[in-house]
């Protein structure tokens, strides 16, 4: 994630899934991936002036189903486009 332009552009984070959560569904299949990290996007927006609001993780059922679709999709080779629920 890029903190410095979420900081110049919003007042609001609002996510659906966290990092540890998305590993617990989706285990990691052989070398970590160098961007898990031990700590959140919560802990590095709440070191700015003045901090930012972050809410979540919020809908996670609804964020697994999200990720698992684009998963599947990756995982097949065909391309990744994850449409809205009516």
């Amino acid at each position: 994630m890029c903190t410095g332009a979420i900081e110049w552009s919003v007042n609001r984070v609002v996510f659906g899934m966290s990092q540890a959560r998305m590993y617990e569904l989706f285990p990691v299949e052989g070398e970590i991936p160098r961007f898990l990290e031990p700590w959140s996007c919560r802990t590095l927006l709440d070191h700015l002036a003045p901090p930012m609001e972050v809410l979540g993780p919020l809908l996670g059922e609804e964020a697994a189903v999200a990720h698992r679709k684009w998963m599947e999709r990756w995982h097949s080779g065909s391309s990744v486009s994850i449409s809205r629920p009516a």
